[in-house]
This record gives C-alpha cells, structure tokens and sequence, in this order.
C-alpha cells in the first residue's frame, strides 16, 4: 500500500491479536462493498447515456465495454506496483482470471435459465404460433426445467463475437510461451529474458484493444446488437421513471432532424426516406410493448378508456384539452376503439404539439442557410420535420398484435413516475439525465480508484494468514466486488425472453472477455515490463485459455439448451481445480 493511501487506510498486516483475522475479514467485506457499490454506479452511469440518441451508439459500443474493465484493470494495476510486487502480483492474476471465467460461465447460465423458453423442432418458441389457445406461454408448463427441451436463442451476431474473444486470447501465448521456455532457470534469469517479450505484449495488447475499439464503433450504426439495447434501456427508462415519453424522443427527433438537413443538402433522397422509415420502426418499437401491455385479449385494439393508462405509463400527464384531442385524432373511424397504426400516429402528434422545442426547431431549410425560425410552424408533420412526408397508404406500421415473425416481449411492471422528472420539459430531462450519468460514472470511477489498492492488500494478507494462495482469495472475492453489476445487468436482460434480450446478454458477457484479453493483459504486460517481474502464473493462463476456446466454440451455436448451461456453469470450478492440479501435481509455476 502507498505511503498516501497507508495514512487513510489500515494496513491489515499491523493487526495483531485473537481478533486479527476478524478484523481483516471486516476490512475485506467493507472495501468489497464499496467496489461493488462503485462498479454498480459506473454501470448505471454509462446505461443512463443509452438514453442520450447523439451518443447512444458510441456509449453502447465503446463507452460500456471501457468501463467494465475499469474495476479488475485498477485491481491488476495496484496489484503490482507495491514493494511485494512480485507476490501480490497472484491478486492481480486472479482477479483477471477470475473475472474472465466467472463472466463467461455463472452468468451465461445465468442467462439461459432465466430467459429460457420451450425447444420445438430444434428452435425456441419466441412467437406465438397461429390458433394458440387462451393462456399459451414461451414456457410451458411454467417453472419447466427441462434441461434439453428448454433453451434459449441468440442472433448470429454472438458468434461473430466468440471469434474476436478467441483471437484475443492469443494474446497469452506472447508472454506464456517464454515463461515455459525460461521455467527451471533462475528468477533473474527468466526475468531478463521474458522483460522483452513483456514489451512486445504489451504493445500487441494494446493495439489489440484499440482496434476493438475502432471495430466497435464502426459497425455500432449497424450493430442491431447496440440498437436493441438503447431500445431496452429507453423502455427501461419509461418503465422506471427515469424519463417520460417526450424525454426519450427530444434528443431523437433532434437527431433525425439534423440528418435530415444534412440529406436535404446533400441531395441524398433515398437516405432521406430510410432515415423517415426508420425512424417510424424505432417509434413503434418503443411503443409496442406499452401498448401490449393493455391489451389482454391480444385483439389489437384498446378501448378509448384504457387510452388514459397508456399515457400514465407512459410518464405523461395531458391536459384535458389534450387528451380530447388525442382521442379525437386516435379513433378515426368513430368505432370507439383505436389500432396500433391509429395509436402511434397520434402519439407522435402529441409528442411534437406538446413540446415547445419541436415545434421551434429549425426546418432543414432555415439550417442549410444558418437561420432558425421565428415562429413555430402551423401544423406539426406526422413525421419529424424535414422528412419527406410518407402517405398514409404506404406507412409501415404493423398491428400492436405481434407481426408474423417478431417476437412477443413478455409484460413489464408499471411503476410511478417521480414527480421531479413529470413536471419537466424533455431539454431539461435529458440534461438531467447527463448530469446524473456523468456524476455516477465520476464518483465510481474515483472510488475504484480509491479503494483497489487496501483491497488488493487485504485479499493478500488473507492468504497469507490462511495459508491459500491469494490468487484463489482474488479469484473467487475479486469478480464478486467488480462484476456483480454485469452478472445482474445480463440476468435481467434475459428475463424478458426475447431474441434479442438473450443476444443482448451474452454480447456483453463477450464483450467483457475481449476486454481482459486486451484492456486489462496491457496492464498486466505493463506492470510485468516496468516493474521487470516475471511471468509465473502457467496454470493460471492456461486455465483462462481453456475456459475460452471451449465458450467460443459453444457461443457459435444458436440455440443453447438449458443442460448446456448447466455444463458451462461447471466450468467455473473445474477451472479452480485445473490451476491446483497444473501446479501440485506437475509443478507449474
């Protein structure tokens, strides 16, 4: 521990007596605590941007991966910058292991058992099949846990992704291959000879994630992967009353507005009209879901009165006035019941009357001649404003019953809107939202920070007064402290029982993986190169490298079977029992 941070922080090797060890345990459960705390209010922080559209992609595709490394890199960092670099190096490499091989398997399980749905001819019933009777369910019966007719399924995406966390992995070999070639000699001797080869990792992890990166946020405007996850956390985000309606569209219609002028300039007609087609694709998904909610006899169609929940899940609180309004506009043909086409016309309309920033919003026109409009224009467009107008014959909603092919999503629970985010306009909701996300992803950050290094100290004291190596200590506590918000985030997502909540999940438990393999090895290479330590964890890497190449070949399948999961979830301790064999009985490391 630091001189500085040994002045705020108790060394847990000068506690001496009866109570000694209980006294470190506490001090473990405490800063285990408080990174937990800080790795969940980094995850917050960067979920809260999905909701910000001009950075919604960048956020999914680079932001999130960045800061989920952030918690085990500091703990790998800390670990090795020390007067016992060397020894407490063993929490560094088992916090890396550990993270790697419980994200991989606890919660990949995780996610198929709770996101699992019935096996049918090889696929998962996702959609509801024609002339289902009254009560038809994705799992039937419900609580089935049949291992092999149960299961879930992903996009072919997550195979694409298996094959980056497999190249990344061979990463290891750059510094694990001198350390066999270099194993029997002295410690200073293999320390000269793998100090350049700590070098060349280094450099080649580090070019490694930075090309991740630049990978990531090429393909984000294309990712569907990222797509559905801003469209879950918006729903989310409506659901929990982070955000009303007008929150969530302000900075889309912005957005789409922009683009459009950009198009209009340019020239680009056909971009114009897919920006207007998806657009429309985007509204509707977000209000599907709601809409489904209130339609418990799947006839899709609401009746006039169940309109005014609708807009009470919806975090919306029309006048009167509006609400006539809206009704007048939704039941076109006076049948006292409105269809999804009907339904999402007419929010669009509300949500572009009801915002005075709309309606004030530049035309593409004013902004391809650097003017702003001074007066809102007579009528608002049923689309955003300087997309080409869509008749109404060729517009692409579908019903609020399921189309023929999408998937159902499973209800949500309604929760109150929080009167501090009802009352304000969608400007200040969406700087409320960035302030708040900047505030967590900064307290977060600092505490992980803070707190890495006592960690790192008492995890290693802790074997030291046991006898157990610490990198079984890190291995096992480490991940609990700094992957718990990732293992919960990706439960959740499974839970709704979709295609793409599944893809979501394991997208970002790959993503965590290829994350290790570059962000956190280029510290671990680094503190290996400057310190000029040696490489004496063998077991341990190869206990990684197994886990990985047997999840990445079994990401390339589609559908995974419950029983799958429960042969993945056993991975997590046999990889313990791989490193305790690899070094008492053939006497690695």
């Amino acid at each position: 521990m630091g001189e500085v941070l040994g002045k705020l922080f108790i060394d847990p090797a000068s506690l001496e007596g009866d109570y000694a060890f209980v006294q470190v345990l506490f001090l473990g459960a405490v800063y285990g605590y408080i990174l937990f705390y800080a790795s969940n209010l980094i995850s917050s922080g960067s979920e809260l941007l999905l909701l910000v559209p001009s950075l919604a992609g960048l956020v999914g595709s680079v932001v999130l991966p960045i800061l989920g490394a952030v918690p085990d890199g500091a703990i790998v960092l800390f670990s090795g910058i020390g007067e016992n670099a060397q020894e407490e190096l063993k929490v560094g490499v088992g916090a890396l292991a550990g993270s790697t091989i419980m994200l991989f398997t606890i919660p990949w399980f995780l996610s198929i058992m709770g996101g699992r749905v019935n096996i049918e001819n090889g696929q998962c019933t996702y959609t509801k099949p024609a002339g289902a009777p009254v009560g038809w369910s994705k799992l039937s019966p419900p609580g089935n846990f049949s291992p092999w007719k149960t299961g879930v399924e992903c996009e072919a995406s997550i195979g694409v992704n298996a094959k980056i966390v497999m190249l990344t992995a061979l990463s290891y070999l750059i510094i694990q291959l001198p350390a066999f070639y270099s194993s029997g000699v002295p410690e200073y001797v293999a320390r000269d000879f793998q100090n350049g080869f700590a070098l060349a990792g280094m450099i080649v992890t580090f070019l490694a994630f930075v090309a991740y990166l630049i990978y990531q946020a090429r393909v984000a405007s294309q990712s569907k992967v990222v797509e559905d996850r801003i469209l879950e956390t918006q729903k989310s985000a409506i659901s929990s009353g982070k955000l009303n309606l007008r929150g969530v569209m302000y900075e889309v219609y912005k957005l789409s507005q922009r683009r459009a002028a950009r198009d209009n300039r340019t020239g680009r007609e056909a971009a114009l009209v897919q920006q207007q087609q998806n657009h429309q694709k985007k509204l509707e998904e977000l209000l599907r879901p709601f809409f489904l909610r209130l339609d418990m006899d799947n006839s899709g169609r609401l009746e006039t009165h169940e309109i005014r929940r609708i807009f009470h899940v919806l975090g919306e609180r029309p006048s009167p006035a509006e609400l006539s309004a809206f009704f007048e506009k939704c039941d076109r043909d006076k049948s006292g019941a409105v269809d999804f086409n009907e339904f999402v016309s007419a929010m669009e309309d509300f949500v572009l009357q009801r915002s005075d920033v709309f309606a004030q919003e530049p035309s593409p026109e004013a902004l391809e001649q650097g003017m702003s409009m001074e007066s809102p224009p007579e009528s608002p467009s049923r689309t955003v404003r300087g997309l080409a107008q869509q008749p109404e014959s060729e517009a692409a909603a579908p019903t609020a019953a399921e189309p023929e092919g999408e998937e159902e999503d499973d209800e949500t629970e309604e929760e109150e809107i929080p009167e501090d985010l009802a009352h304000l306009s969608p400007e200040q909701q969406q700087t409320r939202i960035k302030m708040r996300a900047f505030y967590q992803m900064g307290l977060g950050t600092a505490l992980v920070l803070l707190f890495s290094d006592p960690m790192v100290s008492v995890m290693s004291n802790v074997g030291t007064r046991t006898g157990i190596s610490s990198f079984y200590i890190s291995f096992i506590l480490a991940p609990l402290a700094s992957n718990a918000s990732e293992v919960i985030a990706s439960y959740n997502y499974a839970l709704k029982k979709t295609r793409k909540t599944i893809t979501i999940s394991f997208a970002a438990l790959e993503g965590a993986a290829s994350m290790n393999n570059t962000f956190c090895l280029f510290v671990f290479l680094t503190l290996i190169y400057i310190q000029k330590l040696t490489w004496q964890f063998s077991a341990e890497t190869m206990a990684i490298l197994l886990v990985e190449v047997i999840m990445s070949l079994v990401a390339l399948r589609r559908v995974h079977r419950l029983g799958d999961g429960m042969l993945v979830l056993t991975l997590y301790p046999l990889s313990i029992f791989i490193v305790w064999a690899l070094e008492n009985w053939f006497g690695w490391d």
